[in-house]
């Protein structure tokens, strides 16, 4: 990982490309990379079945909440957070004792943190009255269902 860091923060110093804070204005129009590198990193920490990188899901998790704090009004801030929530809500049951997949409908519920499902819930609900459904929506709805 350090190395591909190191490679890849030379390339940026090769291109010119400045680090710097984006202002506000211009994170919409770069929206959509910044929430698929935000799910890639929460997929690569749930996916492990070692949970070994589930840290990399919490950090994940931590950044969709900034965005959707940073940006209200982006549904697809709000799917992609709900999203997220539903997924970590049930993270304590989706592997048995011996590491295997669970599916959600074999799942112990008991353990399934409902607080964090209703607030999924109120955040799909408030990117849905935004009347502007996309990806992360969607797959946070189908979520949703599970978690039903």
């Amino acid at each position: 990982m350090g190395q591909r860091l190191a490679r890849a923060k030379n390339k940026i110093k090769l291109a010119g490309i400045p680090f710097e804070v984006p202002d506000l204005a211009e994170l919409p129009e770069r929206l959509d990379s910044l929430l698929a590198a935000i799910y890639a990193a929460h997929a690569s920490g749930w996916e492990d079945p070692a949970n070994a990188h589930n840290n990399l899901a919490e950090e994940a998790l931590w950044l969709g909440c900034l965005c959707a704090d940073l940006l209200p009004e982006e549904a697809e801030a709000l799917g992609l957070l709900a999203l997220m929530l539903f997924l970590h809500s049930r993270c304590q049951a989706r592997r048995s004792a011996a590491g295997e997949f669970v599916p959600p409908s074999m799942q112990d519920m008991a353990i399934w943190n409902v607080a964090m499902i209703e607030e999924a819930e109120h955040i799909l609900r408030r990117a849905a009255a935004m009347n502007a459904v996309g990806r992360y929506q969607l797959e946070a709805a189908i979520q949703s269902a599970h978690a039903a």
